[in-house]
């Protein structure tokens, strides 16, 4: 279910006898390490809940011409997975990711935090405050991400015009 950023303190109370586990992302070109994560997210809580990072945030940190795919596209497509129960937006703040990051876990309050991100250890002393325990989970594949497909494909296309 599509949800916005404001229910997300709601949503903690509604689910208080559950485990709730959360991750973001930009998401945007589905494959295989995104639908590990939401495997992993399902297998450690009850609710698993997916924030997609917005079109302005993802052209600033990927660079022009990315994302591929609409952030509204982007949300429709990770809430159709079936290990995903809530998907929301996350905010287009200015204030910075990690600000932004701070902001979402402390109104949704989850149980448990997966990420890929190795940034996210110097905040698990502060996450435990919060009753958050971090899962900081390697990457699926190396070589699997939305970068390299779009690589793989302007190669691909490169080649057939010589």
């Amino acid at each position: 279910m599509i949800i916005n950023c404001e229910d997300l303190k709601s949503l903690r109370q509604t689910h208080r006898k559950n485990t709730i586990a959360y991750s973001g992302g930009c998401f945007d070109l589905l494959h295989e390490g995104h639908l590990d994560l939401f495997k992993k997210l399902k297998a450690v809580g009850d609710i698993a809940i997916v924030g997609v990072t917005p079109d302005v945030r993802v052209t600033a940190r990927k660079g022009p011409g990315r994302p591929a795919q609409l952030e509204t596209t982007r949300l429709s497509i990770v809430d159709a997975i079936k290990h995903v129960d809530y998907t929301f937006l996350s905010p287009t703040s200015a204030a910075g990711y990690r600000i932004i990051g701070y902001r979402t876990l402390e109104h949704l309050q989850p149980d448990y935090f997966l990420t890929s991100e190795d940034i996210w250890e110097e905040d698990r002393q502060w996450l435990a405050t919060q009753d958050t325990e971090l899962m900081v989970i390697p990457r699926f594949r190396d070589d699997i991400s939305t970068t390299a497909t779009i690589n793989r494909i302007v190669a691909q296309n490169q080649s057939s015009l010589e």
